[in-house]
């Protein structure tokens, strides 16, 4: 068997029939990255913030300032 056409034209004509699903799932996916960027901003601020809170305290014992 022969092919007389090649695979850039039928990739071409796949695309140009189904454009619209492949414009949905790249927009999904963009959306889900975004999403995900703004969740782990989102969380690393909250870690920031806790951490914020905490106090360090010296041992008496090791404290090299004691007064």
């Amino acid at each position: 068997m022969i092919y007389t056409d090649g695979c850039f034209p039928k990739a071409s004509y796949w695309f140009e029939r189904h454009i619209l699903p492949v414009a949905i799932v790249l927009v999904v996916l963009a959306v889900l990255q975004i999403l995900g960027i703004c969740f782990a901003q989102n969380l690393r601020n909250d870690i920031l913030a806790q951490k914020a809170k905490w106090t360090w305290h010296a041992h008496p014992m090791f404290n090299p300032y004691p007064y």
